[in-house]
C-alpha cells in the first residue's frame, strides 16, 4: 500500500466517481481504477461496491475510510511539520564544564545521546584554578549552564539549579596507608592529622560546614584549602597529608590512592545552574532528561 493508492481510495469514497477522483487528482480514471484494484487486492478485501455503473462504499470500505481519513491526516501534517522542523535555525546553547573526573565519562554519551536534536551544544572549560565567578557568567550570558555544584549559587535569586546527582565528601589516602581499609572515615579517625581541603575563593558554604566540623571532632588537625586538585593529589603523594574533596571529584584512574567516604553528614548537589530569565530555558529543559540518562548509565561503572 502506497500513498498514491491511499489518496485514490480517500477522494474516491467522497466523490463516489472514478472521473472526479481522477480530474482531482490530475490522472487517467484508469490509473484510479488500477490503484483501487491493487489496494483491495493487497488487503483481500472489497472496499467498493460496483452495480450499475455507480459505487458505493462497502461497510468494510466504510470502516476503512474512517480510519483511514484520520491516520492520512495526522500523515500529512507530520511531514508538514518536518518541513518546517528543517527549516528551523538549531537553538544555540553555551555548557562552562570543569572537566572533573566523572564528566570525563558521562559528557561524551550525553553530546552523543543529543547529536540528532536540533541544539547547537558549545561546551567551554572554565579553569577552577583563576576561580573565574560562574554568577557573573551566568548573568553576562558568557554561558548558559555551568555544570558544578549547588552551594557555590547559594543565596542569588537570579540563578536556578537542577540536581543530577547528590553526593557527600571523600578522603584521599595512599593504598599502602593503614586508613585505606576503612570502608567509611569517621572525623574523630583525622585528629591531629594533615588535611588538604579542595576550596574555592570565596570559600564554598559545604567547605566552611566541614572545617567547621573538623576543629569540633578532629582537634589539632592541620587544615590546608586548595583550589587545584591536582596539586591536593600530589600533596598526597608526598606523604604530606590527606585529601578532602567532593565525591564528585573521584578519579578511578588514580590506581596509588583511595578514595574514601567521609562521615560528615553534608551533602552536595552536583548539576546545572542558569540564569531564572533565560531565553533558553525550553531547549534546557530538553537537555535534561539526556543528562540524566547519561549519568544514570555511567554511574555505576564509574
Amino acid at each position: 500500500m502506497d500513498l498514491t493508492q491511499v489518496k485514490c481510495f480517500l477522494i474516491l469514497s467522497e466523490t463516489l466517481s472514478f472521473s472526479k477522483t481522477a480530474d482531482k487528482l490530475f490522472i487517467s480514471q484508469s490509473t484510479v481504477s488500477k490503484n483501487i484494484k491493487q489496494l483491495e487486492e493487497e488487503l483481500q478485501v472489497t472496499l467498493f461496491d460496483r452495480e450499475h455503473r455507480q459505487i458505493k462504499l462497502t461497510p468494510t470500505g466504510r470502516y476503512f475510510y474512517e480510519g483511514m481519513l484520520k491516520n492520512y491526516n495526522q500523515a500529512t501534517n507530520l511531514i508538514n511539520s518536518l518541513k518546517d522542523y528543517e527549516k528551523q535555525e538549531k537553538a544555540r546553547v553555551k555548557l562552562g564544564y570543569s572537566n572533573i573526573p566523572f564528566e570525563e565519562y558521562w559528557i561524551p554519551l550525553f553530546l552523543k545521546m543529543i547529536k540528532g536534536m536540533k541544539i547547537d551544544l558549545s561546551i567551554n572549560f572554565l579553569n577552577l584554578n583563576s576561580s573565574p565567578d560562574m554568577k557573573k557568567m551566568l548573568k553576562d550570558h558568557e554561558e548558559d549552564l555551568i555544570l558544578f555544584q549547588e552551594d557555590y549559587f547559594a543565596n542569588d535569586s537570579e540563578i536556578g539549579f537542577i540536581p543530577l546527582i547528590n553526593k557527600g565528601y571523600s578522603l584521599i589516602a595512599k593504598k599502602d596507608d593503614p586508613i585505606a581499609l576503612n570502608s567509611f572515615v569517621d572525623l574523630e579517625q583525622l585528629k591531629a592529622k594533615n588535611l588538604i581541603v579542595w576550596d574555592m575563593e570565596p570559600s564554598l558554604p559545604s567547605v566552611s560546614r566541614l572545617t567547621s566540623l573538623i576543629n569540633k571532632k578532629a582537634p589539632r588537625s592541620r587544615i590546608k584549602k586548595v583550589s587545584d586538585s591536582g596539586i591536593i593529589l600530589t600533596l598526597v603523594r608526598s606523604d604530606l597529608g590527606y585529601g578532602l574533596v567532593n565525591s564528585t571529584l573521584y578519579n578511578r584512574n588514580d590506581n596509588d590512592l583511595s578514595y574514601i567516604p567521609v562521615d560528615t553528614g553534608i551533602k552536595m548537589n552536583y548539576g546545572f545552574a542558569y540564569l531564572k530569565n533565560t531565553k533558553s530555558k525550553q531547549v534546557i529543559d530538553r537537555l535534561i532528561p539526556m543528562a540524566q540518562n547519561a549519568i544514570t548509565l555511567v554511574k555505576n561503572a564509574w
